[in-house]
């Protein structure tokens, strides 16, 4: 028994050891919240309502280039300068608002997504994060990929750094919306 002991608290001591420079998350989401639907039966009706509220400027292609689980992504807007965009890849400014795509069909997640920039923009956010997963096929991730590099609202995207998801989520920077309506600027 007190072999058993003295196990039980090397072993207490070890983790304690190897968590020692463990920082808790700082949870600072918006209240921006587009939840999956349950069961597949309330599937059909999300969609129908997204539909009918969204017009999507996403769609889902099996034509675009495969992306990798743990393909690290990126792509920028040419203009954005240097410092900015050093910050951004390095994950210094917080997302103002969170996506989790897990568990949505390519469809829904490109409803989804399509709402949720639209959403961020119109309550004047710039930084969200959107977590794909990486998946054994990586196909969300694939996609998001695919509708990010030329969505019309979107500066620049990264994959996030490992305390927001690493290669399983992306940083995006969005355009800032003028006060005269639907007219973006960078």
């Amino acid at each position: 028994m007190k072999t058993q002991d003295s196990d039980e608290i090397a072993d207490i001591a070890a983790f304690h050891q190897a968590m020692r420079d463990v920082v808790p998350i700082k949870k600072k989401f918006s209240s921006i919240t587009l939840k999956k639907p349950a069961t597949s039966h309330h599937r059909s009706a999300f969609v129908r309502n997204l539909e009918k509220d969204t017009p999507s400027t996403l769609y889902p292609s099996e034509y675009c280039s495969k992306i990798l689980p743990d393909t690290y992504l990126f792509a920028a807007d040419s203009s954005l300068g240097n410092k900015i965009l050093r910050k951004f890849k390095q994950g210094q400014y917080n997302p103002e608002a969170t996506l989790d795509l897990h568990g949505f069909t390519v469809n829904e997640a490109a409803l989804t997504l399509d709402k949720f920039i639209q959403q961020s923009i119109h309550q004047g956010y710039r930084v969200l994060l959107v977590i794909h997963g990486k998946g054994a096929q990586a196909i969300l991730k694939t996609q998001v990929n695919y509708w990010l590099t030329d969505h019309p609202r979107v500066l620049a995207f990264c994959s996030a750094k490992p305390k927001h998801g690493g290669v399983g989520a992306v940083y995006l920077l969005l355009k800032r919306q003028t006060s005269a309506g639907d007219h973006f600027e960078k």
